[in-house]
């Protein structure tokens, strides 16, 4: 198969042997040079439509992804409305020892701060410190439900229970000793 370039050259050489009149070599130049060109590209009229649109969508993701963004550190970093009936502090006022009572000196104290920080000790016990935040995946109407770690140990439960009339908090050690307070 000859390319159009070897059409046109052998078409050159017929025209300069004088085989080819002048008119007949732009006409077959006309005609290769017609069937060597590329089709036009098709244009799209919806290419500026595409565009617009993709760029639109991309906007959009933005803003969500910001606004997502914006949520969760909103969230971190603001107060739980439910920080009011933990934070302060709390008098000792007795503790369970296998499900038995036990006085507990009123000196014993827990003080829990809004920054998530707490100090548990005095009337007799060792000062321990720790951090707490709230349990969410134990929600309850009538009590709420923290995690405390307390200097190396294993994470305990801190229950406030009947928080919003008479609050009693409880830090539960393991199933035999709970220690609780008042305010």
């Amino acid at each position: 198969m000859t390319t159009a370039y070897e059409e046109m050259r052998a078409a050159k050489e017929l025209l300069d042997q004088g085989a080819l009149t002048q008119e007949e070599f732009d006409a077959k130049k006309a005609q290769l040079l017609a069937a060597d060109e590329p089709a036009p590209a098709a244009t799209d009229e919806k290419a500026p439509q595409k565009r617009k649109t993709g760029l639109i969508v991309g906007i959009v993701v933005a803003v969500a992804a910001a606004l997502a963004v914006a949520a969760f550190a909103v969230s971190s970093l603001l107060p739980d409305s439910r920080d009011e009936y933990v934070v302060g502090t709390w008098s000792g006022y007795f503790f369970t020892v296998d499900s038995e009572p036990q006085t507990l000196s009123s000196s014993t104290r827990l003080i829990v701060r809004s920054d998530h920080t707490l100090t548990f000790g005095g009337g007799g016990i060792d000062t321990m410190e720790g951090t707490w935040h709230f349990d969410k995946s134990q929600p309850n109407e009538e009590a709420l439900f923290c995690e405390v770690t307390l200097d190396d140990m294993d994470p305990i439960t801190m229950l406030i229970l009947d928080y919003q009339t008479n609050p009693v908090l409880s830090l539960n050690f393991d199933t035999d000793f709970s220690v609780y307070f008042k305010r």
